[in-house]
């Protein structure tokens, strides 16, 4: 699969930037500080271009990506209201 294959859904970045193809995600990995790009989330986004460079599916590097692009994001679960907790259950 070449570098300009396309991502089924954009990469968008915090600053709106966008990544389109898997050649735009290794210049945006290739530009990283050296400490930053040793990361081991990094690495396996690396990694992950690299498969998909060769035959892979795009969305195994797309989600790598994200992973490593979101890796400080603090997921937050919120309890669901009482009030709604078994009111379908008749």
């Amino acid at each position: 699969m070449p570098w300009s294959t396309p991502f089924e859904d954009t990469i968008v970045l915090s600053n709106g930037r966008k990544l389109l193809t898997l050649k735009d995600a290794a210049y945006y990995i290739a530009k990283l500080p050296k400490k930053e790009s040793d990361l081991t989330q990094w690495r396996v986004s690396i990694e992950a271009l690299m498969l998909c460079s060769r035959g892979g599916d795009p969305l195994l590097a797309r989600i790598a990506f994200m992973k490593a692009l979101n890796r400080n994001v603090v997921l937050r679960s919120f309890p669901m209201p009482k009030s709604t907790i078994g009111a379908n259950a008749s």
